[in-house]
């Protein structure tokens, strides 16, 4: 209790040695404990599941104190002369912070704990946790094990290759922590030990009950014992006696028990014995029913091997090598199911359909017959009056023709004359035509085509090697690769088909000589010119290669290669990760666009771009991948950008042209190499300011 109400006093959280020091130290140079904090007064993790591991892995720094520039030398003297009697460390703060805009990952560090917002040294921690302690919080194994720096809820910490987890007992107890600016949670703690400290009280009185109640049972004994002595007859407290008679009357008892053991086991064999034999007797039986049913069978199977005999030896001068395959193909799928037992349903089943073709095929010649009447008249009695103005005497010609399908043969040979005269010519000229030089021609158009695509394939591939050295994210590791998929679209995949299926079959028409297979494919081929002859947005589209594709970003992690994301579009990405993955499509674009690959500055191609504006509304991280992406993709930069932003781009570029504005009046621009720059910056900037 007078630990608690010394605890309940104290401002802050941290107590022991370390605590008399700084206030020995904020004596001696006059100063208040907001002045010189402890750090861990100016941090309150938010998270609770969260406060074990980070109690840890910021101790050491949160027992660190403070000291503003105003106290810094006073500080200095005192500590460098006096005999502290322990450790402490201390940081010197400026009055003056360089923030950079910084953006932290969702999971990292500095998202669970939260800084006092009123300190003066807000900016200055929340910077130092940024860049020292620039870890994600995970409890995902993999994705810990990808991050350079990472700490896990059960207290395990990774910092590059260095693991660690703290787990004594004695080390990180929670009345020791020392993370918050006030001591609520301390105080909290105290009250529930001192709760538990009652408890173990209360179990200590009642132990001293209980062994006052034993105490007293003891000198009861002790009394008895005393009695004992006030016997002089021996007989009457032998007990030795007594114990030898219950001890045969148990011996007399267990052999009694042992015998009827063994009668009830003997009797349990006999009844096992008896039903293993009903057993093998209904298993007899379901065997003897098993070879009643095959005897059976066989019976009717040796019948059926007859009768199939006697109808074999009736087609026994059938051909079946030349007839049977065709008859197995045209019932292919009845047979595949043939077996003795369905035979008489399989047979009713075949001639079923041998009936149903032979009504079919007797259709089709009524339906032949009926078409070759009916273009018989037409080809009489035409009518096409264009054919009739070109041709005045056709019907005179053909008046005597009869319309009876039996004088087919008088058509047939007005065709062979027809054949003998112009017609043949002008198929032969037809063909060549096609031949020689529509198909030739639609097969380089498809050729072009073909190879613009491999060569997008090819390029995409020699980018995505440059794209792999760049780190796209640094914690954990990823890079970029540029993923080429098909467009589906309707017109697109309508055209690559047309492409596809316009060709004829050149060694069937050599077979067959049938000339319909060249018109066929000249009709495709007319199809498709006046298609994109009739609507040039469509032409445009479909004949623009790059419109064949659909592309995509896809971010790997460079430990193990797994992919992490697929970017498709922007619409959920920040300002920063938009711009950074803007460059990396634009610059691939440029790249595949002037020809640029692997071989870098020996490839004569334009390769000339500006950036005005530069890193602006960005942090130094996505700035500097841009300059990356440049590199890799042997691109020239010119970069427009402010003073303060210079330090990104120096490592980058090999000269400068410095714009100064004098007087708010005149501008002076000199021209320089980076390394005269970086030699006389101080001057150039202090002239600017």
């Amino acid at each position: 209790e007078q630990e608690l109400r010394s605890l309940e006093t104290q401002k802050n959280n941290i107590t022991g040695k370390v605590a008399f020091i700084r206030e020995a130290i904020l004596q001696a140079v006059g100063a208040k404990h907001d002045e010189i904090p402890f750090v861990g007064e100016l941090i309150h993790v938010k998270e609770k599941a969260w406060e074990n591991s980070i109690e840890k892995l910021l101790h050491g720094f949160a027992l660190r104190i403070l000291v503003p520039e105003r106290y810094y030398n006073k500080v200095n003297n005192f500590v460098n002369k006096t005999d502290l009697g322990g450790k402490i460390v201390y940081h010197k703060v400026e009055n003056k912070i360089n923030n950079k805009i910084r953006k932290n990952e969702d999971d990292s560090l500095i998202t669970k704990i939260e800084i006092k917002p009123d300190s003066e040294y807000f900016d200055w921690v929340e910077d130092f946790i940024s860049n020292s302690y620039d870890y994600i919080c995970t409890d995902n194994i993999e994705y810990f094990s990808r991050c350079s720096k990472a700490i896990t809820k059960d207290g395990l910490t990774k910092n590059n290759s260095k693991h660690e987890k703290d787990d004594r007992p004695e080390a990180f107890r929670k009345e020791n922590f020392i993370l918050g600016w006030d001591n609520k949670d301390k105080v909290k703690i105290q009250r529930e030990l001192l709760k538990t400290l009652d408890k173990q009280i209360s179990e200590l009185d009642s132990n001293i009950t209980s062994l006052e109640k034993k105490k007293k049972v003891l000198n009861k004994e002790k009394d008895d014992a005393s009695l004992f002595l006030n016997f002089d007859d021996f007989e009457s407290i032998n007990w030795k006696k007594i114990a030898i008679e219950i001890q045969a009357l148990e011996t007399q008892k267990q052999d009694l028990e042992t015998t009827s053991n063994k009668i009830k086991a003997l009797n349990t064999q006999l009844k096992n014995v008896r039903d293993e034999l009903k057993q093998k007797e209904n298993f007899l039986t379901e065997k003897t029913k098993d070879e009643a049913k095959l005897e059976d069978s066989l019976l009717k199977n040796e019948t059926i091997l007859d009768d199939s005999k006697l109808i074999l030896n009736k087609y026994d001068k059938s051909s079946f090598e030349t007839d049977f395959p065709i008859f197995e193909d045209f019932f292919s799928k009845e047979m595949l199911s043939f077996n003795l037992k369905n035979i008489d349903d399989i047979y009713k089943k075949l001639d079923n359909k041998l009936d149903n073709s032979i009504e079919k095929q007797k259709e089709l010649s009524v339906s032949i017959s009926d078409n070759l009447k009916l273009s018989m008249r037409e080809f009489k009695n035409p009518s096409d009056e264009d054919l009739l103005k070109k041709f005045t005497d056709w019907r005179t010609d053909a008046y005597q023709l009869s319309d009876d399908i039996k004088y087919v043969s008088d058509y047939l040979t007005i065709l062979d004359k027809l054949n003998q005269d112009e017609l043949p010519k002008s198929q032969e000229r037809f063909k060549k035509y096609l031949n020689e030089d529509m198909i030739n021609k639609l097969a380089d158009f498809q050729t072009i085509l073909t190879t613009q695509e491999e060569a997008i394939i090819e390029n995409v591939e020699a980018l995505n090697l440059s794209l792999k050295k760049i780190n796209f994210r640094n914690n954990p590791p990823t890079y970029i690769q540029i993923k080429e998929g098909k467009n589906t679209s309707e017109i697109i995949s309508s055209f690559k088909l047309s492409l596809k299926d316009w060709k004829p079959n050149l060694s069937e028409y050599e077979k067959t000589k049938n000339d319909a297979i060249l018109e066929n494919s000249f009709l495709k081929i007319q199809s498709i010119i006046d298609d994109l002859s009739a609507n040039e947005n469509k032409r445009k589209e479909v004949t623009d290669v790059r419109n064949w594709f659909q592309f995509s970003a896809r971010e790997h992690f460079r430990e193990d290669n797994k992919l992490f994301k697929i970017y498709e579009s922007t619409g959920e990405l920040s300002g920063g990760e938009k711009a950074q993955l803007t460059y990396t499509i634009l610059g691939s674009s440029i790249a595949y666009q002037f020809g640029i690959n692997q071989d870098g500055n020996e490839s004569k191609s334009f390769r000339f771009i500006t950036v005005d504006e530069s890193f602006s509304n960005q942090d130094d991280e996505k700035a500097t991948y841009l300059m990356d992406l440049c590199k890799q993709l042997h691109l020239q930069l010119l970069v427009v950008t402010p003073n303060d932003k210079t330090h990104i781009v120096e490592p980058y570029i090999s000269h400068v042209h410095f714009a100064q504005r004098q007087n708010n009046r005149n501008s002076l621009l000199f021209d320089m190499p980076i390394t005269e720059y970086m030699e006389e910056r101080e001057k150039y900037n202090l002239a600017n300011d």
